[in-house]
């Protein structure tokens, strides 16, 4: 019996915050095999693959996501009571919305700004900052 081939892919790779991606799958096994998916999707999303024919495609639309997610499938199978596994993961990143890039802008400045301020209150007081 040969290993399985699982490979997950994520259409499109890059999405915007709140929005989905669907994950495109495939899977090549001779034999019947039961696939988790974690990591982006709704709880407990199972595929079965059941063959022939062998190699099988499936698609699975993600949450709406709002941080990059590495979802991951890995299939098993038991053959006389040993396991074969086969995984595969990809990643879907998130671009972040205007109002998430100005907070975070924002908290850069406010920091900056401190920064500076206690570097001009030593400098004042006679303590030379490099």
């Amino acid at each position: 019996m040969r290993l399985p081939i699982i490979s997950i892919d994520s259409d499109p790779e890059i999405i915007r915050s709140g929005t989905t991606a669907t994950l495109n799958i495939n899977i090549d096994a001779d034999y019947q095999m039961v696939c988790t998916l974690s990591g982006g999707v709704p709880l407990g999303t199972r595929i079965d693959h059941i063959p022939p024919p062998s190699i099988n495609s499936y698609m699975q639309v993600t949450n709406n996501l709002t941080s990059g997610q590495v979802v991951t499938i890995q299939c098993e199978h038991s053959v006389y009571g040993f396991p074969v596994v086969g995984s595969d993961e990809t990643r879907v990143d998130v671009i972040p919305s205007v109002q998430e890039i100005l907070v975070l802008t924002n908290q850069f400045i406010k920091r900056k700004t401190t920064l500076l301020s206690v570097v001009f209150r030593l400098e004042f007081i006679g303590i030379t900052v490099f």
